[in-house]
């Protein structure tokens, strides 16, 4: 009777640590799908659509044709404010911790913090080189 007992409370002890660890991972996975819909949302250039459907697609085009395109949205940086470069190029991460796909690349990197830290004006001429430089999926 006693060993029956002690069967019956193990069981009983798998069963709740079971649901309590399937509790656990069901709220890891709202919790996963509500941080990526915050991140997403959380892009400085969503506000933004239109470079946002451009930045967006520098990351499937061709790396010689985004070459071009990143030297020249650089040389729109460049003399929208000479300074601008500089200022940030200190901060860009030499390890290998970079979460987003163009903080391998230290050109994406500076156009991306470059952007983000111009004024409306420089969005405005590097969304109209876009333009006439990327196409759009359809």
């Amino acid at each position: 009777m006693y060993q029956k007992n002690i069967l019956i409370t193990q069981k009983k002890i798998n069963i709740d640590a079971l649901e309590l660890l399937l509790n656990i991972l069901a709220i890891k996975s709202k919790f996963t799908m509500l941080y990526c819909s915050l991140m997403e949302q959380r892009r400085w250039y969503d506000e933004k659509s239109e470079l946002a459907q451009y930045l967006d697609v520098l990351k499937t085009i061709q790396t010689e044709k985004r070459v071009k395109i990143v030297q020249g949205v650089l040389s729109l940086i460049n003399n929208a404010n000479p300074n601008l470069i500089e200022d940030f190029i200190a901060n860009y991460r030499l390890d290998l911790y970079q979460k987003r796909w163009y903080d391998a690349d230290p050109y994406l990197w500076l156009i991306y913090n470059g952007l983000a830290f111009g004024k409306e004006n420089l969005t405005n001429q590097v969304i109209e080189y876009l333009k006439k430089n990327v196409q759009l999926p359809k």
